[in-house]
């Protein structure tokens, strides 16, 4: 019985180093789930705009900087999120505001040099003249911006001058 005891005790000691010794590399946070280097480098997202009479139009371009084919997952069919803020750091408008989406996850996958050219028109009649900040989000699931080597890549924020409507 002796016997028996101290070779259940070996085993129960062996699977519990075991065990124990690969949590720890299981739980490395500096190596990428599956085995993928991180996407610095791999997108480029620019935003342009123009103001023209009472519109804004605003257009965004997602790249695919890389050599291979990329997916992006979106949580919604909302792909983007544009809102301004006047000097007050108020916000007078932000798109989602004006539309609705359906709650379905979207994917869209680029092609290496592949480019989406997105494109926005906000009226600005109802938006007092002066300097605000907009800002522009492609609405990305997080983990794909907690991937990116800069959490900001996806986001970019541009001072634009609304004049008084004629």
């Amino acid at each position: 019985m002796k016997t028996w005891n101290v070779l259940v005790g070996i085993s129960l000691a062996f699977t519990l180093a075991a065990c124990g010794g690969q949590a720890d590399e299981e739980e490395n946070q500096d190596i990428p789930a599956g085995g993928d280097s991180t996407m610095s480098g791999e997108w480029l997202f620019t935003v342009d705009h123009q103001l023209s009479d009472d519109m804004l139009y605003v257009e965004m371009y997602i790249e695919n900087d890389s050599e291979e084919a990329q997916t992006l997952t979106f949580p919604s069919q909302q792909l983007y999120e544009i809102t301004l803020v006047n000097a007050q750091e108020e916000e007078v408008f932000r798109y989602s505001n004006e539309h609705m989406f359906a709650q379905s996850v979207t994917e869209k996958t680029y092609e290496p040099g592949e480019t989406q050219d997105l494109r926005e028109e906000i009226p600005t009649e109802d938006i007092p003249a002066g300097s605000y900040m907009m800002t522009v989000e492609l609405m990305v699931d997080d983990s794909t911006v907690e991937s990116l080597s800069d959490p900001g890549t996806f986001t970019k924020s541009i001072e634009v001058e609304i004049s008084e409507s004629e």
